[in-house]
């Protein structure tokens, strides 16, 4: 039994999902070949315009299901993807340094969110939290492996680090009862949507994904703040 910083509403069933982070830049990198530096920015244009059509769909259901206001999240999201002067730099570095498109973004990717994460602004933190998800939707564009975390989680509790907006305003869709991350806070995006829509959670647990074993049930009890594993039948 853990009692983490936060939590909303109640629920219980088998663990569910395993974690997804973005790949490590060093399992990334590889040579472009001269001749195909244009194909390469041409194929992050795409994943960018992929991934903005993605969260134009999640924005048009938050603003119908948690309201105009958060939905603004989702709107400061989309402008991260258009972001002209991070995009210039990353093509610059694609033709200048002859290395493939995932490489050079998550490069300027992990600059970006080193310098904010050192920030004691909350603000400026959550801004890094909505940066590293919408990276991650171009990464799953531009690497062929666009990972839902929910598909698979059906009638169970989902466990992860951390769930993007997006992804907890799916969480109906994918009839997911309830979550538990280690990251998060009472103010993160993820938090908000979560309590605007009343789904159960708790955040901050520490260390959650090393301590409940796979196929445990698992009741989260968010009112209080506990994540209970395999609890003693009455």
């Amino acid at each position: 039994i853990w009692r983490p910083p936060w939590g909303c509403g109640w629920s219980t069933s088998e663990r569910g999902w395993t974690p997804f982070s973005l790949p490590q830049s060093r399992a990334l990198r590889a040579l472009a070949a001269d001749g195909v530096i244009d194909a390469e920015v041409r194929r992050l244009q795409i994943a960018i315009a992929s991934a903005r059509e993605e969260l134009e769909q999640i924005h048009d259901e938050a603003d119908s299901s948690v309201g105009n206001q958060l939905a603004k999240i989702f709107e400061a999201q989309l402008l991260i993807l258009d972001d002209k002067a991070f995009f210039d730099a990353v093509c610059h570095d694609i033709g200048k340094l002859k290395l493939n498109a995932e490489f050079i973004y998550n490069r300027h990717l992990q600059r970006t969110l080193t310098s904010l994460r050192k920030s004691q602004d909350a603000y400026l933190k959550e801004m890094a939290n909505d940066i590293n998800a919408t990276a991650a939707k171009v990464f799953g564009y531009l690497i062929g492996h666009h990972v839902n975390k929910l598909s698979n989680n059906k009638g169970k509790i989902a466990l992860a680090e951390d769930f993007s907006p997006g992804e907890v305003v799916l969480m109906g869709k994918y009839q997911v009862p309830g979550f538990a991350t280690s990251l998060g806070g009472q103010t993160s995006h993820m938090t908000l949507i979560a309590k605007s829509l009343s789904i159960p959670g708790v955040v901050g647990v520490s260390k959650l994904l090393e301590k409940i074993p796979d196929n445990a049930t698992t009741i989260i009890d968010g009112e209080n703040g506990w994540v209970i594993v395999n609890p003693e039948k009455a």
